[in-house]
């Protein structure tokens, strides 16, 4: 059934908090719906930690997936920024957000993704949150800056997981 191996291991209470707490990160993202740039900048970050901690576990197929929604989210993004063309609206939020949540849930429940580390990823849905209480969107000069701060707050939190995995893989990934 679901989850059975990280289970018999005794990692329900891991288990169970991925889960609950990237449908959390659904709602970190729909906080600050009137900056809709600043929420594709988070999900592009997670993007490429749910990767990087997927490959980690080690994972290839569940990468690969986070890269492709990836690589969507930053070419809807680029096509954008920095003159807003068409606004990253909830309905785009959700578009990209669930499938990125769900590998997120896939990745610790059917791999040895550090459930940690997976745990500090959907930390980054609130990067724009966080970022708007460190630095006011009026302390930024222009709408273009406050984006690339956004993705700024995005990283540290994503090094952070990343660090995690890493860490907990004991360095053991494709690589070496």
């Amino acid at each position: 059934w679901i989850a059975q191996s990280k289970i018999a291991q005794g990692d329900l209470i891991s288990v169970s908090a991925v889960t609950v707490l990237c449908a959390v990160a659904a709602f970190g993202l729909s906080l600050r719906p009137q900056e809709p740039v600043d929420n594709g900048v988070a999900l592009l970050v997670s993007g490429f930690i749910i990767a990087g901690v997927a490959f980690l576990a080690p994972s290839a197929s569940i990468a690969q997936l986070a890269l492709a929604i990836t690589a969507a989210t930053g070419g809807f993004l680029v096509w954008t920024w920095p003159k807003i063309r068409l606004g990253f609206a909830q309905v785009a939020i959700v578009a990209m957000a669930l499938p990125m949540i769900w590998l997120a849930a896939q990745a610790s429940h059917f791999s040895r993704a550090d459930d940690y580390a997976l745990i500090v990823v959907t930390a980054i849905a609130f990067a724009p949150t966080i970022r708007a209480a460190v630095i006011r969107s009026d302390a930024l000069s222009t709408d273009t800056l406050r984006p690339i701060a956004t993705g700024v707050t995005a990283v540290v939190i994503g090094a952070v997981a990343l660090a995690i995995a890493y860490f907990s893989s004991s360095g053991q990934t494709y690589l070496g």
